[in-house]
C-alpha cells in the first residue's frame, strides 16, 4: 500500500452532488449569460450545470433541492458601529 501522503493525491476522487446554487440576478436574464457563468462556474469552482427553475420540471427539481437541504446555507449577520 501507499503511504498516506501519497495515496490522498493519487487515490481517484469521488464526484458526488454538494450544494445548488442559483446564477446571480444580473446574469439571469438571458440564456446567454448564464452560459457564460456557468463556463466561468466549471473553469473556475465545480462540475456545474444549468437549468430553468420557473418551468414545470424545474419547479419540482427546486422543491427536492429544498427538501435535501441541498441550497447554500448563508446568514448575514450585521451590526451597528458607533464612533
Amino acid at each position: 500500500m501507499l503511504p498516506e501522503v501519497l495515496a490522498k493525491y493519487l487515490r481517484p476522487v469521488e464526484s458526488r452532488l454538494v450544494m445548488y446554487h442559483s446564477v446571480p440576478k444580473i446574469l439571469a436574464g438571458k440564456r446567454e449569460e448564464a452560459d457564460i457563468f456557468l463556463r466561468y462556474w466549471q473553469e473556475f469552482i465545480s462540475p456545474a450545470e444549468l437549468f430553468y427553475a420557473h418551468s414545470a420540471d424545474g419547479k419540482q427539481r427546486l422543491e427536492v433541492i429544498r427538501q435535501q437541504d441541498l441550497g447554500p446555507k448563508n446568514s448575514t449577520h450585521k451590526k451597528q458601529i458607533f464612533l
